[in-house]
């Protein structure tokens, strides 16, 4: 089915999304998005991809529920087949899968730096999202057992980590082979001063020891995101006694 192999791209290439099913309905377009005349020009393999000229529409998945219009996906081909992910119904682009690269297929006598990779990383950042983009580095890791790197990006409130995050793999050849932005600008046009401000001031010791009825855990994972209702949280992904679990503190 065409779903099951995306979810299968998706999780070999380390997008950190499990997805159990394909569920496809509707949600309205976020007001935040732009409509196809405000979009710049975006040539990736020859195709206007911000106005998804020279593609074809392929199939739509769901990643996660939610109650603003991230969550769902739409995904166009080219005529190589290669794979470009937009929000549903919308033309806010936010990844690619290049069919035709494979890890398998590299240069061993020209394997390039963890510097190198990163160069093109930021690279491929400044031509998608713009020179102006707030995206920060995060990461650049050598996957262990494969020939590719994962660069990370992430926006942030003032400190802090959001879900916003841009992931690319790169052959150590130099080859993109994939990007995903799932959550894209989904923060631009909040108040960073007022969720900074509310998240200095979370006493999580207390919130998690709380509900959990133990000092013993810890915490492997936080940053801000939205629930099922829309709400903007705080959320703690703790281990403990064998377990793992999520807190949410409200931003709202």
């Amino acid at each position: 089915m065409k779903g099951d192999t995306f979810m299968k791209r998706i999780l070999s290439f380390l997008f950190l999304l499990i997805i159990s099913g394909v569920v496809i309905f509707s949600i309205p377009a976020d007001k935040a998005i732009a409509d196809y005349e405000e979009l710049p020009q975006l040539i990736i393999k020859g195709n206007d991809v911000n106005k998804k000229e020279g593609l074809t529409f392929y199939n739509t998945v769901t990643l996660y529920k939610s109650s603003d219009s991230y969550g769902v996906y739409d995904i166009y081909v080219d005529p190589n087949k290669n794979e470009y992910i937009y929000i549903h119904g919308t033309y806010k682009f936010c990844g690619f899968y290049f069919k035709h690269n494979s890890s398998s297929n590299y240069d061993l006598n020209n394997q390039l730096s963890e510097e190198d990779i990163v160069v093109i990383a930021n690279k491929c950042i400044s031509e998608i999202m713009g020179e102006d983009n707030h995206y920060s580095f995060t990461k650049c890791t050598l996957i262990e057992g494969r020939d590719f790197y994962e660069v990370i990006y992430n926006f942030r409130l003032g400190n802090n980590k959001t879900d916003d995050e841009i992931r690319i793999i790169i052959n150590s050849n130099g080859e993109v082979l994939s990007m995903s932005a799932f959550n894209r600008d989904r923060y631009d046009s909040y108040n960073t001063e007022k969720i900074v401000n509310k998240a200095s001031k979370i006493d999580k010791a207390s919130k998690i020891e709380n509900s959990i009825e133990t000092t013993d855990y810890t915490i492997y994972d936080e940053f801000i995101t939205k629930n099922e209702k829309g709400n903007i949280v705080y959320r703690y992904k703790v281990r403990y006694k064998n377990k793992a679990d999520i807190f949410d503190v409200s931003l709202d």
